[in-house]
């Protein structure tokens, strides 16, 4: 079944790195040493995997704060730090689907549902990750880093996303992996998912389900489809409400 001209189109909104693509380690990676040449400054990796689902400037300003760094981080040199960090990436980036990401996405599109992505990266490095997993056809509308004023966990990543697919927040559902992911798509209004790609279920408390994986998603997304048949609000909406 497919959404005909007088349904409302269900929307599923994904995050990128550590919710289609295993990169989260490589972006921290990339961003170590493209600081520590340019910048001179070594940075934990624990720092920035929290800072992840940020976009590139603010996670340089962050970083500037945090090691107290005396050096001006404006303009081109913001530019060329974050260059080169994307070029480190892309280099030593190892491709790695997440577990179920193909399935899950092409399962969405026969389910006639519209797919959106949401993601700090530059749009020439989410295009060409989409492209390398074999699913950027499936997703109708891209918000990157260059679309974006104020990003994770402010409201506008999501909330332009769903602008661009015409969705409404009560049949929008986003599916994440951060902190700051979450926080967003609260922010915006939508249902959220999470799944343990890369924090454990603790810091992922604020989402209103957590999952081992994108297969456990796409379980329920099944379940939901055959018993709502793709109408109204999503059906396990009423199991997960937190108290």
């Amino acid at each position: 079944m497919r959404f005909g001209q007088d349904m409302s189109p269900r929307c599923v909104l994904f995050d990128l790195d550590g919710v289609l693509i295993d990169s989260s380690s490589y972006h921290a990676r990339a961003w170590q040493v493209a600081i520590h040449q340019m910048l001179r400054v070594q940075v934990s990796e624990s720092l920035l995997m929290e800072l992840e689902g940020r976009p590139p400037y603010s996670v340089l300003i962050e970083v500037a704060r945090r090691y107290q760094l005396t050096i001006p981080l404006r303009g081109d040199l913001l530019n060329q730090v974050c260059a080169y960090k994307d070029q480190l990436f892309m280099n030593s980036f190892r491709f790695t689907p997440i577990p179920g990401a193909v399935d899950l996405v092409n399962t969405l599109g026969r389910f006639g549902y519209r797919l959106g992505l949401a993601t700090s990266n530059t749009r020439v490095l989410a295009e060409a990750m989409l492209s390398r997993l074999g699913v950027q056809p499936a997703f109708m509308a891209l918000v990157t880093a260059e679309d974006m004023e104020m990003s994770k966990p402010f409201d506008e990543p999501y909330q332009k996303l769903l602008e661009k697919l015409g969705g409404n927040p009560e049949e929008a559902l986003v599916i994440e992996n951060s902190p700051f992911g979450i926080q967003s798509a609260q922010a915006a209004g939508l249902l959220c998912l999470a799944i343990t790609s890369t924090h454990e279920a603790a810091f992922l408390d604020q989402a209103a389900l957590v999952l081992p994986g994108l297969n456990e998603i796409q379980l329920l997304l099944e379940h939901d489809f055959q018993t709502t048949q793709g109408r109204g609000v999503w059906g396990f909406k009423g199991l997960i409400q937190h108290d």
